[in-house]
């Protein structure tokens, strides 16, 4: 974000992951959202896959999708 090289992401990424508990752990939801002018060119894609490959390994992180966690603020009826 603003002229940072995509490896800012996933070294960001790690600083909160590692810090977490420091700040007493709250409830929180982290929006990882990328661009395709950045994530999508070679360097960017590997930085992505080294973050999400960091979330998955995080034993207090879920990883989801904006539906799902929607779904449990307001079920979906059916």
């Amino acid at each position: 974000k603003y002229g940072n090289q995509p490896n800012i992401f996933p070294n960001t990424l790690k600083d909160i992951l590692d810090g977490y508990h420091t700040i007493g752990s709250p409830h929180a939801v982290l929006d990882l959202g990328v661009h395709a002018h950045i994530f999508g060119r070679p360097n960017g894609a590997i930085q992505f896959k080294k973050a999400l490959e960091m979330a998955k390994a995080c034993e207090f992180a879920w990883i989801t999708n904006r539906e799902e966690l929607a779904s449990l603020v307001r079920p979906v009826k059916k």
